[in-house]
């Protein structure tokens, strides 16, 4: 791994950190991007394998930037 990767485990958390910032719960925001709460709670979790589309539905409807991510 380079050093500018990050471990999926380590982005998990990051969406964790803006989930909990942002005061929404894994069901709502797993509810706004149309995906299951327990997939969400996968990825958080860095068992998750998240395509682009999860990251681009991310961005839309939170407002996350991506390069922190």
């Amino acid at each position: 791994m380079r050093k500018h990767e990050l471990s999926a485990l380590e982005i998990g958390q990051r969406i964790k950190a803006v989930r909990k910032k942002l005061q929404i719960q894994q069901k709502d925001m797993a509810a706004a991007m149309n995906i299951a709460a327990s997939y969400l709670c996968d990825i958080e979790n860095g068992k998750g394998n998240p395509g682009p589309e999860f990251f681009v539905r991310l961005a839309t409807q939170f407002n996350i930037n991506l390069n922190y991510l």
